[in-house]
């Protein structure tokens, strides 16, 4: 049997507050396969976007182990786990983070070039990403310039430029009207068909389950529920 390419047991996160401690998840146990589309589900303050920082490696857990692939991430340094968050995985937020001074080909090659790569290939790896996305004729626009559909589609051709193994996206439809945000959970599953990357997407947002193979139902920082889907 493969081994998943990312598993936790037993995480718990606790934050102190000047009101008293929050404990942000409870005893997560939480497999995830290579090639999945994963949704995680739940309302908002559940420890949701907790759970996707703590499996990919942003933060680290109070209690308990996660490992990607054959790294245990939790025992590495932050150095380490930045390397990995770069060359292996991808990443898609809700409000996009595009750099506002960039061009979209800039904001897509810049993984690329922070982690060293030179730039005349490091631009055609960023053009044929918008390419994919279908941004190819936006290239030299500014983030305002382009309409939050459009937005989302630069970050998620950053998100593919280091060829990541695994894309996390947390509430990646949460700006977008419901239209728009179809297109973009569309755009992401032919992603995940034509390359084969794993995606976990958190979000409260019901459409998404029409495109999970699987998903995980959270609530008070702990997964109650999981069910499989069509996908």
């Amino acid at each position: 049997m493969t081994a998943p390419l990312v598993s936790a047991r037993g995480l718990e996160r606790t934050y102190s507050t000047e009101a008293g401690e929050v404990h942000a998840l409870r005893g997560v146990d939480v497999d995830i396969d290579a090639g999945q589309v994963v949704a995680i589900l739940g309302p908002s303050g559940c420890g949701k976007t907790t759970l996707l920082n703590c499996l990919s490696g942003i933060d680290v857990p109070t209690a308990g182990r996660v490992r990607f692939d054959d790294r245990q991430l939790d025992e590495l340094a932050d150095d380490a786990r930045t390397d990995i968050r770069s060359q292996r995985m991808g990443f898609v937020f809700q409000a996009f983070n595009l750099v506002q001074v960039l061009t979209a080909v800039e904001n897509v090659e810049m993984p690329l070039l922070l982690d060293g790569h030179e730039p005349d290939p490091t631009r055609e790896t960023a053009q044929a990403a918008l390419d994919r996305v279908g941004l190819g004729d936006r290239t030299e626009h500014l983030p305002n310039q382009l309409s939050g559909g459009e937005q989302q589609r630069v970050a998620l051709a950053r998100s593919l430029v280091n060829e990541p193994e695994i894309v996390w996206a947390d509430e990646p439809t949460g700006d977008l009207d419901r239209d728009t945000g179809l297109r973009v959970l569309d755009l992401m599953a032919e992603l995940n068909e034509e390359l084969g990357q794993t995606y976990v997407i958190v979000t409260h947002d019901d459409k998404v389950l029409d495109y999970a193979d699987r998903v995980l139902h959270m609530e008070s920082g702990k997964l109650v529920r999981e069910e499989a889907t069509p996908g």
